[in-house]
């Protein structure tokens, strides 16, 4: 029997990595961008994160996870028809358990 596992690792002392739901390693410029779209996601700094995904996006145009909270990002800015596209694309990447979320989100 052959079975997948993923192991994240982050250093002692730091904060919390960006654990990809799709079990999908990302690149560290790519992990940075998205840290930095969830601290000012937190902040309720929208258009900042909205900034920082854009530019992961860029650098990994298909991963699900940006996907989905770009989608996140549209949709608690109230703008439907963006955040459905984005959920649909992520439903497109074949991630669905991933991303349960995105496929009751209208």
């Amino acid at each position: 029997m052959r079975q997948t596992v993923y192991v994240f690792l982050t250093p002692v002392g730091s904060s919390a990595a960006v654990t990809p739901a799709s079990g999908v390693a990302l690149a560290p410029s790519v992990q940075r961008e998205l840290e930095k779209s969830l601290a000012a996601l937190r902040q309720s700094k929208y258009d900042e994160g909205r900034k920082h995904l854009a530019k992961a996006q860029k650098m990994a145009p298909s991963n699900p996870d940006i996907l989905y909270l770009m989608g996140m990002v549209e949709y608690t800015a109230k703008d439907m028809p963006a955040a459905r596209k984005q959920f649909e694309l992520v439903l497109a990447t074949g991630t669905q358990p991933a991303h349960a979320n995105a496929a009751g989100s209208e």
